[in-house]
Protein backbone atom coordinates (compact mmCIF):
# COMPACT_ATOMS: atom_id res chain seq x y z
CA UNK A 1 0.00 0.00 0.00
CA UNK A 2 0.79 3.47 -0.54
CA UNK A 3 1.49 6.40 1.77
CA UNK A 4 -1.57 8.08 -0.24
CA UNK A 5 -3.95 5.21 -0.54
CA UNK A 6 -6.71 5.33 -2.91
CA UNK A 7 -10.03 5.65 -0.42
CA UNK A 8 -13.38 5.01 -1.24
CA UNK A 9 -16.49 5.58 1.37
CA UNK A 10 -19.69 3.84 1.35
CA UNK A 11 -22.53 5.42 3.82
CA UNK A 12 -26.51 4.45 3.69
CA UNK A 13 -28.77 7.43 2.24
CA UNK A 14 -30.93 9.30 5.28
CA UNK A 15 -34.39 10.08 5.92
CA UNK A 16 -33.78 14.04 5.56
CA UNK A 17 -33.76 15.21 1.38
CA UNK A 18 -33.83 17.68 -0.45
CA UNK A 19 -37.19 18.51 -2.34
CA UNK A 20 -36.01 18.49 -5.97
CA UNK A 21 -34.05 16.38 -8.10
CA UNK A 22 -30.88 16.55 -7.33
CA UNK A 23 -27.39 14.51 -7.76
CA UNK A 24 -27.17 11.40 -5.18
CA UNK A 25 -24.43 12.68 -3.30
CA UNK A 26 -26.22 16.49 -3.13
CA UNK A 27 -30.11 14.75 -1.70
CA UNK A 28 -29.47 13.69 1.36
CA UNK A 29 -29.50 16.11 4.08
CA UNK A 30 -29.58 14.15 7.42
CA UNK A 31 -26.78 15.01 9.94
CA UNK A 32 -24.71 12.16 9.80
CA UNK A 33 -24.57 11.90 5.87
CA UNK A 34 -23.36 15.66 6.45
CA UNK A 35 -20.65 14.65 8.48
CA UNK A 36 -19.74 11.86 6.11
CA UNK A 37 -19.80 14.11 3.13
CA UNK A 38 -17.62 16.59 4.65
CA UNK A 39 -14.85 13.63 5.96
CA UNK A 40 -14.81 12.85 2.39
CA UNK A 41 -14.43 16.69 0.80
CA UNK A 42 -11.62 17.47 3.57
CA UNK A 43 -9.84 14.01 2.89
CA UNK A 44 -10.13 13.49 -0.83
CA UNK A 45 -11.97 10.17 -0.41
CA UNK A 46 -14.39 9.06 -2.66
CA UNK A 47 -18.23 8.72 -1.43
CA UNK A 48 -20.80 6.43 -2.53
CA UNK A 49 -24.17 6.07 -0.96
CA UNK A 50 -25.65 2.94 -0.59
CA UNK A 51 -29.69 4.41 -1.05
CA UNK A 52 -32.53 1.99 -0.22
CA UNK A 53 -34.47 2.59 -3.54
CA UNK A 54 -31.36 3.12 -6.23
CA UNK A 55 -28.48 1.20 -4.96
CA UNK A 56 -24.73 2.05 -5.08
CA UNK A 57 -24.84 5.78 -5.99
CA UNK A 58 -22.56 8.75 -6.52
CA UNK A 59 -23.12 11.40 -9.01
CA UNK A 60 -26.39 10.09 -10.66
CA UNK A 61 -29.22 12.55 -10.89
CA UNK A 62 -32.15 10.86 -8.45
CA UNK A 63 -35.65 12.41 -7.41
CA UNK A 64 -36.51 12.46 -3.52
CA UNK A 65 -38.19 9.11 -2.09
CA UNK A 66 -39.47 7.73 0.55
CA UNK A 67 -38.17 4.30 1.05
CA UNK A 68 -35.85 2.63 3.69
CA UNK A 69 -34.28 -0.76 4.05
CA UNK A 70 -36.24 -3.28 6.56
CA UNK A 71 -34.37 -5.36 8.37
CA UNK A 72 -35.37 -8.76 6.56
CA UNK A 73 -34.23 -11.02 4.41
CA UNK A 74 -36.52 -10.40 1.19
CA UNK A 75 -35.37 -6.30 1.72
CA UNK A 76 -31.77 -6.86 2.27
CA UNK A 77 -31.90 -9.71 -0.95
CA UNK A 78 -34.02 -6.52 -3.09
CA UNK A 79 -30.90 -4.46 -2.48
CA UNK A 80 -28.12 -6.84 -2.78
CA UNK A 81 -28.92 -7.61 -6.24
CA UNK A 82 -29.31 -4.18 -6.94
CA UNK A 83 -25.80 -2.83 -5.62
CA UNK A 84 -23.60 -5.77 -5.49
CA UNK A 85 -22.61 -5.75 -9.09
CA UNK A 86 -21.55 -2.66 -9.11
CA UNK A 87 -19.74 -2.77 -5.66
CA UNK A 88 -18.08 -5.71 -6.97
CA UNK A 89 -16.40 -3.84 -10.19
CA UNK A 90 -15.15 -1.14 -7.58
CA UNK A 91 -13.14 -3.46 -5.28
CA UNK A 92 -10.13 -3.46 -7.41
CA UNK A 93 -9.77 0.29 -7.85
CA UNK A 94 -9.50 1.38 -4.46
CA UNK A 95 -6.79 0.55 -1.54
CA UNK A 96 -9.62 0.48 1.36
CA UNK A 97 -13.19 0.51 1.16
CA UNK A 98 -15.00 1.94 4.26
CA UNK A 99 -18.55 1.21 5.66
CA UNK A 100 -20.03 4.50 7.22
CA UNK A 101 -23.06 2.35 7.73
CA UNK A 102 -25.13 0.36 10.63
CA UNK A 103 -25.50 -3.00 10.37
CA UNK A 104 -28.69 -3.32 8.22
CA UNK A 105 -26.92 -1.74 5.13
CA UNK A 106 -23.46 -3.57 6.08
CA UNK A 107 -25.10 -6.84 5.61
CA UNK A 108 -25.78 -5.61 1.43
CA UNK A 109 -22.40 -5.45 0.82
CA UNK A 110 -20.86 -7.61 2.89
CA UNK A 111 -17.90 -9.48 1.71
CA UNK A 112 -14.55 -11.04 2.58
CA UNK A 113 -12.50 -8.72 0.86
CA UNK A 114 -9.29 -7.43 2.84
CA UNK A 115 -10.04 -3.84 1.40
CA UNK A 116 -12.84 -3.64 3.78
CA UNK A 117 -13.16 -2.00 6.91
CA UNK A 118 -16.21 -1.51 8.99
CA UNK A 119 -17.25 1.59 11.65
CA UNK A 120 -19.45 0.22 14.21
CA UNK A 121 -21.19 1.06 17.35
CA UNK A 122 -23.18 -0.70 19.55
CA UNK A 123 -25.24 2.59 20.82
CA UNK A 124 -26.68 2.99 17.05
CA UNK A 125 -26.94 6.42 15.51
CA UNK A 126 -25.82 8.52 18.52
CA UNK A 127 -22.56 6.65 18.43
CA UNK A 128 -22.18 6.89 15.05
CA UNK A 129 -22.60 10.47 15.03
CA UNK A 130 -20.47 10.82 17.83
CA UNK A 131 -17.85 9.10 15.35
CA UNK A 132 -18.29 10.82 12.15
CA UNK A 133 -17.43 14.22 14.62
CA UNK A 134 -14.26 12.60 15.76
CA UNK A 135 -13.44 11.59 12.33
CA UNK A 136 -13.57 14.85 11.06
CA UNK A 137 -11.24 15.97 13.69
CA UNK A 138 -8.93 13.45 12.86
CA UNK A 139 -6.02 13.92 10.85
CA UNK A 140 -5.39 11.83 7.21
CA UNK A 141 -2.68 10.43 8.17
CA UNK A 142 -3.66 9.26 11.72
CA UNK A 143 -7.36 7.67 9.92
CA UNK A 144 -4.79 5.72 7.34
CA UNK A 145 -3.17 4.55 10.04
CA UNK A 146 -6.12 3.73 12.04
CA UNK A 147 -7.49 1.67 8.81
CA UNK A 148 -4.30 -0.03 8.32
CA UNK A 149 -4.57 -1.92 11.79
CA UNK A 150 -8.15 -2.59 12.38
CA UNK A 151 -10.56 -4.23 9.94
CA UNK A 152 -13.28 -2.98 12.87
CA UNK A 153 -13.30 0.73 14.24
CA UNK A 154 -15.54 2.82 16.32
CA UNK A 155 -15.68 6.42 18.18
CA UNK A 156 -13.55 4.72 21.29
CA UNK A 157 -10.42 3.91 18.79
CA UNK A 158 -10.27 7.70 17.97
CA UNK A 159 -8.69 9.63 20.72
CA UNK A 160 -8.90 13.66 20.54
Amino acid sequence: MNNNPRILVITSCSKKKEQNTSRAVDLYKGQFFLGVKKFCEKNSFDLMVLSAKYGLISDEIIEPYEQRLRNTKKDINRLRALAFPNFKDLVPEYDYIIFLMGKTYTSVLNTNSPKIRYATDPTGSGGFNQLIVKLNNLPKEEFISLIRDKKTFNRHDIIN
